[in-house]
């Protein structure tokens, strides 16, 4: 396969040369028209040395290139981008068969410049984006984004890996079948966007600077696996409806095997089909929950969200002096949920409501049974259910749980590292419901003692030993 080197110091922009490093040509847009005169639509890679490549060198962007040729960095091969100020679609790079160990830095839009701004634009299939980083140039100030999208997809078979995009509105966005691993996102507005598609989001990080880690429109196959979320500063996973149609989507994305840290919002906001499946969650934020689930108003149509919600680990880690109100999952109005098998632990919060069931949720929580509530899961905190007087009438059952309880200490306010409070009259659940027709509280095993757990609309059961 030929190969030709480029240098933005030494080279030179001559018919002939860059066959070597030591007679390399100057720019990447002279080396692509070279490439093409000389092989055609042979395959080419073009070694790009450490340096700046930019339009005072000479580059002309959108730098086009076709599916044949590829570009390789040294490490320190920086593509440094200025919006252009007449285009209203400006783009840095677009096409290639592989990019690889490349910098793209770029500038925020300046008055006049271009609507929309995009580092990468893949136009082929099959196309191999690797070691690369697109961030914002160093004289920018942190709290300014430079492009729109640093990847864009759309509906092709990409594959991106190690690679690491700040300071964008949209990190990646993708529709197809793309394959994103081992990649790392921080103060950008949304990290990836997944539109239908089979998209794959595997051992990837996400920072604190990130708003929103992923979002996912459905119907979608999506998945998105073993990654981290370390406190993106509203959502780590946002998932909703993206369609005109009224019946709920057959195809569901899948969440499994993630690690949320969530220091202020939301670990998932869930408004639509999905399976979320062997996660953990660490919710530090006293305003926080680990997932929020309801239903989603697109134009004049309401969808319901039916997500199946398993196996996964709630943890509640507010410290004092916090009283801890919100739940750490919350079921919204025209949520349907499959919500079983699941561990709730709470580390140094109390008063902490661990499930929050609200307005006309119908949820199916382990026991098969329409509007059944709470069975079969590991349980340190409350289960609450709150309905207006209005409500359908349903169900509702609290079975089969192990509840974690210590004894309460001498006051509301004390706080010891691992305990769990439970006041001796307080409720392991309560029902605030003039809705429900029956009430089932039966087969519990309590870890601890507690003297009394009582159920509001006066259903008493003691608890001992």
């Amino acid at each position: 396969m030929p190969d030709l080197y480029v240098n933005p110091v030494t080279g030179n922009n001559e018919p002939g040369r860059g066959n070597s490093s030591d007679d390399p040509l100057r720019t990447i847009t002279f080396s692509i028209a070279e490439a093409v005169r000389r092989f055609g639509s042979g395959f080419c890679t073009l070694f790009l040395a450490d340096g700046l490549y930019n339009r005072a060198l000479g580059e002309e962007f959108p730098i086009l290139i076709p599916q044949n040729i590829s570009l390789s960095g040294a490490g320190r091969s920086v593509i440094d981008y200025e919006r252009d100020l007449t285009d209203r679609f400006d783009i840095c790079l677009r096409g290639g068969r592989e990019l690889s160990n490349l910098t793209i830095q770029g500038y925020p839009r300046a008055s006049g410049a271009c609507a929309t701004s995009i580092a990468i634009s893949v136009t082929g299939d099959n196309a191999y984006l690797h070691n690369l980083i697109i961030q914002p140039h160093p004289s920018v100030s942190p709290d300014e984004k430079v492009f729109d999208y640093a990847i864009y997809t759309n509906d092709l078979n990409t594959r991106i890996e190690n690679t690491a995009i700040s300071g964008c509105g949209i990190g990646i966005y993708c529709s197809g079948e793309a394959a994103i691993s081992h990649c790392t996102f921080n103060d950008n507005v949304t990290a990836i966007s997944m539109s239908f598609g089979g998209c794959v989001v595997s051992d990837c990080d996400f920072e604190s600077g990130n708003i929103c880690g992923v979002g996912v429109s459905c119907p979608s196959l999506s998945k998105v696996l073993n990654s981290r979320f370390n406190g993106c500063q509203s959502t780590g996973i946002g998932v909703g409806y993206d369609d005109l149609s009224d019946s709920p989507p057959a195809d569901k994305p899948l969440i499994s095997q993630n690690r949320f840290d969530v220091p202020t919002y939301y670990g998932i906001i869930c408004g639509s089909e999905a399976v979320i499946e062997n996660n953990q969650f660490s919710v530090s934020s006293p305003a926080g929950s680990a997932i929020i689930m309801g239903k989603v108003e697109r134009h004049t149509r309401v969808n319901t969200a039916h997500p199946e919600i398993r196996n996964n680990v709630f943890m509640r880690t507010t410290s004092p002096p916090w009283r801890v109100f919100h739940p750490l999952v919350a079921i919204y109005e025209a949520c349907n949920p499959l919500f079983e098998q699941n561990e709730f632990t709470v580390d140094g919060a109390y008063q902490t409501t661990l499930l929050s069931i609200n307005h006309d949720a119908n949820p199916d929580l382990g026991g098969g049974a329409w509007g059944s509530l709470g069975q079969n899961h590991f349980l340190s905190g409350w289960i609450e259910v709150q309905n207006d007087a209005d409500s359908i009438p349903r169900d509702i059952y609290a079975q089969n749980n192990f509840w974690r309880y210590v004894p309460p200490r001498h006051g509301p306010d004390v706080y010891t590292p691992g305990d769990y409070f439970i006041n001796p009259d307080d409720a392991a659940v309560r029902v605030h419901t003039e809705g429900a027709e029956h009430i089932y509280i039966n087969e519990h095993t309590y870890s601890g003692t507690c003297s009394r757990a009582s159920i509001v609309r006066n259903t008493v059961f003691d608890v001992s030993g």
